[in-house]
């Protein structure tokens, strides 16, 4: 099977169209929250601290998803049934969401038996005991099911699994937003975290209605009739062979996706909003381009695997110039940020810092080429790789953030950790990416 141009156009051309939908309700959610919460940034970076930490609670699935996809592309390109690797895989997510989720209950109840805890983390717990409680039912309901995300990037559905992704952000934009317009809106966390949980259960199950000969009920007849042992086994056989995947989620998640949990240990609740201010209309850029990368991914991959070398390097360059337009855009964006905001916001509410800005633009714009990059090197299988740089880089992240905090320096420590150690990965994955370029490409034969 082949990935023609016209998939990946429209592949491309649907994530930009669901990335604009994510990217309004990303803006629009800050301020409804903001209401909903009647002002209180204090509550609104608590909701702020829950939703991201059940994203990545939900996310750490050792990796999965991801090599199941790589699976899935590798029977697609010899038409080859996979339906017995969404099976297995099933069974292993489950394993592993109740896994975390044992751990999750067992860090809480020792962070709410904790007298007077110093960190937000640990006030948050004991105040808040119920989003835990929700955390805990979001992984062990949605992590199973979040497999349908990958499964439709595999058959190149990409644009379906963006919707899929954005559909639990939408539910609770609207739920906000309905509240605080009743006349006396309770900031009610209960009633937020329902929305989020039946949406998130709801938006990942649908798509296995439209995926070929699945049966789940197979999943659970297998787990009664084989030997809990022998099914055991197998699971831990999974697991390790996506453990690299695992890796890359997890250096990724704590070098740039959720700075939110450093800010927890470096600051405060009233940080994390801030740093959505800046955040949330870069993500046009960063997340944005994560997206559209992942077209090229699947079919990099796919046009490795068939030997259609011409295809590969056209992919090859295609995905790197995107990079030229990305950076020639973040120019106006930085130059008219402030009437954004007073937009956004209202006149007034927050002034922008012109550090914070070269500070959030650059970093934009690396973890825009490595994407790309990274699209090129998993296409190749080089996971491993990847994985060992990412770790590297986030060591240098927490170094130089314990450092910054240590010589109490006023700008953004996270940030600028955050930068820095990103500027090591995109080194390194161009360098791979050339090599790549010189050796795979120029060698057919070669393979990863």
């Amino acid at each position: 099977m082949a990935t023609s141009g016209k998939t990946i156009g429209l592949n491309i051309l649907g994530l930009l169209i669901i990335k604009a939908i994510s990217m309004a309700s990303s803006l629009a959610t800050i301020p409804a929250l903001l209401s909903y919460f009647d002002g209180n940034k204090n509550l609104l970076g608590t909701w702020l601290a829950f939703f991201t930490f059940t994203a990545i609670a939900i996310s750490l699935d050792l990796g999965i998803g991801n090599r199941l996809k790589n699976d899935i592309l590798s029977r697609i390109s010899c038409n080859c049934d996979y339906s017995e690797l969404i099976t297995e895989s099933l069974g292993s997510q489950f394993l592993v969401s109740l896994a975390i989720s044992f751990i999750v209950l067992a860090g809480s109840l020792t962070m709410w038996s904790t007298p007077d805890a110093s960190t937000e983390i640990g006030r948050i717990a004991q105040q808040h005991p119920e989003l835990l409680i929700f955390a805990i039912a979001c992984i062990v309901f949605s992590m199973p099911l979040r497999l349908s995300y990958f499964i439709l990037q595999a058959q190149q559905r990409n644009a379906a699994s963006a919707l899929i992704a954005l559909l639990p952000q939408l539910a609770v934009l609207l739920y906000a937003t309905i509240a605080t317009n009743r006349l006396t809106p309770p900031p009610d966390f209960l009633a937020l975290a329902s929305v989020l949980l039946t949406a998130n259960v709801a938006a990942y199950l649908s798509p296995f209605v439209f995926i070929p000969d699945l049966k789940i009920k197979s999943l659970f007849k297998e787990i009664y009739q084989k030997p809990l042992s022998l099914l055991f086994r197998s699971q831990i056989r999974k697991i390790r062979h996506a453990f690299p995947f695992f890796l890359v989620q997890i250096f990724i998640i704590f070098l740039y996706g959720y700075n939110e949990l450093f800010y927890l240990v470096a600051g405060t609740t009233v940080d994390i909003v801030h740093y959505q201010y800046y955040f949330r209309p870069f993500s046009l850029f960063s997340v944005g381009f994560s997206i559209i990368s992942l077209p090229f991914w699947s079919a990099i991959r796919i046009s490795q695997l068939n030997k259609d070398h011409k295809k590969t390097r056209k992919l090859f360059g295609s995905i790197i110039l995107l990079n030229i337009p990305v950076a020639i855009a973040a120019a106006p964006l930085v130059y008219f940020y402030q009437d954004i905001l007073d937009a956004w916001l209202g006149r007034g509410a927050f002034l922008a810092s012109d550090l914070m800005l070269l500070i959030f633009s650059i970093s934009s714009i690396f973890t825009c080429i490595l994407h790309s990059t990274s699209s090129i090197l998993s296409g190749y299988d080089l996971i491993r790789f990847q994985a060992k740089a990412l770790g590297i880089g986030l060591l240098a992240k927490i170094i130089i953030l314990i450092a910054l905090v240590g010589l109490k320096i006023e700008t953004d420590p996270v940030m600028i950790s955050t930068t820095i150690g990103l500027l090591f990965v995109v080194i390194t994955f161009s360098l791979k990416s050339i090599k790549v370029w010189k050796t795979y490409l120029t060698n057919p034969d070669l393979t990863s």
